[in-house]
């Protein structure tokens, strides 16, 4: 499965030219593995603790567009126990590393202008967060990876300009049942196909 994933990155990167590829880093220890494990607070799916232990993390050479995110375990762990509060991880739920991702500056995802208490702490709860993949709306807008308390796996999609649609698509959905319904080896491979894909096209149309 890791090995299946390893060579599909390696071919988008033969495709996508030096300045769009996707690189690995930083495999996790036995003893970062364990205390990650800690932080998601629900059980991590086997696929992704492989993943974390034999390749690392996956950093984009250029993280605007069609570019995909994975954070290693040691930026993980670090950012949950960062000393400042704008760049502190508050949990790995859902929402807080959505958050976390904006600087911890998204007033519209604070308890009570959309979302109250009791939403925020089991879309949190049951939905951890690792990584995101953008595509064609640079900064503005990212689809983030999560992975749910049955070991399934889903993105959601936030746009800085569109609350509502993030809302009613993703979130208030997330507050009924998992939407989640992928394996890790499915959703790496989707995403992957999804970037080549819209890289390919977005040269097309600058004649490229």
């Amino acid at each position: 499965m890791i090995q299946k994933i390893e060579n599909r990155i390696t071919a988008f990167n033969q495709v996508a030219g030096p300045y769009k590829q996707i690189s690995f880093h930083d495999a996790a220890t036995a003893a970062e593995m364990e205390q990650l494990k800690t932080y998601f607070e629900i059980p991590v799916p086997a696929d992704l603790v492989s993943f974390y232990s034999q390749l690392g993390s996956l950093k984009p050479y250029d993280d605007e567009l069609f570019a995909l995110s994975i954070d290693s375990a040691q930026s993980l762990i670090e950012s949950i126990n960062h000393q400042n509060k704008w760049y502190r991880c508050q949990s790995l739920g859902i929402v807080d590393y959505i958050k976390f991702c904006w600087i911890n500056d998204r007033q519209e995802l604070e308890e009570d202008n959309y979302l109250n208490k009791a939403q925020l702490h089991y879309l949190n709860s049951n939905y951890k967060c690792f990584g995101l993949y953008r595509t064609n709306w640079g900064f503005e807008e990212a689809d983030y990876l999560y992975f749910d308390s049955n070991g399934n796996f889903g993105t959601v999609r936030y746009h800085q300009d569109n609350i509502s649609d993030f809302l009613d698509h993703y979130l208030i959905p997330l507050t009924h049942k998992s939407l989640a319904t992928e394996t890790f080896e499915a959703i790496m491979l989707r995403i992957i196909d999804q970037l080549q894909e819209g890289l390919l096209a977005n040269r097309r149309e600058l004649g490229e």
